[in-house]
């Protein structure tokens, strides 16, 4: 409650008034002593105001929750830490199962050269490889001819799937890898998966293929790390929410598919072909078919497999939004990652909010504090960042990866974290609730019960330029 009194006296008179003042009841028990402003002739009297407190509990109930955040991802990170210290492991010509490896290619990545190159340096004897693409006229096809040394290619075998072949109840991908399913041989006890946009250590199969040792384990997955070589924000961003991606992966058993291998016996006993026949991707289902089998999936942090490729920030949107899409259809952990988005939005929100009303009110010790808060939070997300990228660093060294990981600047990543926090709740809300969604120039709609149609089909050669950048991945 807010009066307002007049005073006309002379401002020497004003001291001994307000005293007086300040000695009077007030009828209204609620009132406490009223605060006193003078403006001018006109003289403010006021019951003190409960906002500004209100405004420093929520602040400090701010502070906390930022806290618990931090303490949580703290300790993801050094679990994960803690993991990637082992030993690498390797199979071992005693043990070393015959191999086929699937590379499903469309459109040639820039890094597709390098990724071929690595797999004719490969020190694992026993392995096969087949190529499939849906077009012969395909770029990709040409660059992997260029590619191929004499030795890989008298290993390799090249498959175009035919038309009749192209299924519209699941993703390209899928179509292509259950046509590549039927080259395998009787002798191939294990496949293995690869993308075209990475590049393998010349001990990358040997030591995917290496938990399999155990036979509890069913399938073996390695991650990703991007490293980009460029300023461009996308890149740095793309680093930033990857780093914090195989974090989770590993935590939630997720694994990824352009590095993995699985007992072709597994793939059998839980009738996998006819499970990719209705999926967006062949990787993410797996956890929860192994667990109906009493196997499980490895994901293996150690093996990293980099990629250097550049994007930009449109691109990136659309794929990150994939990969939470990916999870929402066919991962048991959705709820928990959306979650995680939705209550890392909240939070700098909150923050957002606290901060206009302080600033707009004049409660600047309020204000401080929660400036404090965010900064604080930020900066340890930054130290968080960068203790992953030198983890990985480690094992890419330890992995003969001859190339240095950069070291990217504290501020240039500060800023891309703020960014990336932003693309997240973005990528949240794509895979939440968008119905159609554009791979590689070709068009899926999601359907009832996670179902997927695929809309359209073009060869990659009569794919625009601009639908093709966004969406490669």
């Amino acid at each position: 409650m807010i009066g307002l009194l007049e005073y006309k006296g002379n401002h020497a008179e004003y001291r001994g008034w307000i005293r007086d003042l300040w000695k009077q009841e007030f009828p209204m028990k609620s009132w406490r002593k009223p605060e006193v402003f003078i403006t001018g002739t006109n003289l403010s009297v006021c019951q003190s105001n409960p906002v500004g407190e209100s405004s420093l509990i929520t602040a400090l109930l701010f502070l906390i929750t930022l806290a618990v955040f931090a303490a949580v991802q703290t300790l993801m990170v050094v679990r994960f830490k803690q993991h990637l210290g082992g030993p690498a492991r390797e199979t071992g010509e005693e043990k070393s199962p015959d191999v086929a490896v699937l590379l499903c290619v469309r459109g040639a990545d820039p890094s597709l050269s390098d990724c071929i190159s690595g797999l004719a340096d490969q020190s694992y004897r026993n392995w096969r490889l087949i190529i499939v693409a849906d077009d012969p006229e395909d770029p990709a096809c040409e660059t992997i001819e260029s590619s191929m040394t004499p030795t890989l290619r008298e290993r390799t075998e090249f498959h175009i799937t035919p038309a009749d072949d192209r299924l519209t109840s699941c993703s390209l991908k899928c179509s292509n890898l259950l046509s590549a399913f039927k080259r395998l041989s009787l002798e191939e006890e294990v496949v293995a998966f690869l993308d075209a946009d990475t590049c393998p250590t010349e001990n990358w199969l040997d030591r995917l293929v290496a938990p399999l040792q155990d036979d509890r384990v069913g399938c073996v997955s390695g991650i990703r790390w991007y490293q980009p070589q460029d300023g461009c924000w996308g890149s740095w961003v793309r680093y930033v929410w990857n780093a914090a991606a195989i974090v989770q992966m590993w935590f939630y058993g997720i694994p990824w598919g352009g590095s993995l291998a699985i007992r072709r016996r597994i793939v059998e006993q839980a009738n996998l072909l006819d499970v990719w026949k209705g999926t967006f991707c062949e990787d993410t289902p797996l956890p929860d078919v192994l667990r109906r089998l009493g196997s499980r999936v490895e994901v293996a942090a150690d093996l990293v497999v980099v990629n250097r490729e550049s994007c930009d920030y449109r691109g990136l949107s659309g794929w990150v939004g994939r990969q939470l899409l990916t999870t929402r259809l066919h991962h048991w952990s959705w709820g928990l990652v959306l979650g995680h988005a939705i209550s890392t939005t909240l939070v700098l929100a909150a923050g957002a909010l606290i901060f206009a009303a302080t600033l707009m009110s004049g409660a600047w010790k309020v204000l401080g504090v929660t400036m404090f808060g965010l900064v604080l939070y930020q900066w340890w997300m930054l130290a968080l960042v960068r203790l992953i990228g030198s983890v990985v660093a480690r094992n890419v060294n330890r992995s003969s990866d001859k190339s240095s990981l950069q070291r990217p600047g504290a501020m240039r990543l500060w800023i891309a974290i703020g960014l990336s926090q932003i693309t997240y709740a973005r990528a949240a809300w794509f895979a939440t609730f968008k119905k159609t969604v554009v791979w590689r120039g070709i068009e899926y709609q999601i359907g009832p019960r996670r179902s997927i149609r695929r809309v359209n089909y073009m060869p990659y050669t009569q794919v625009r330029l601009g639908e093709t950048r966004q969406s490669i991945d």
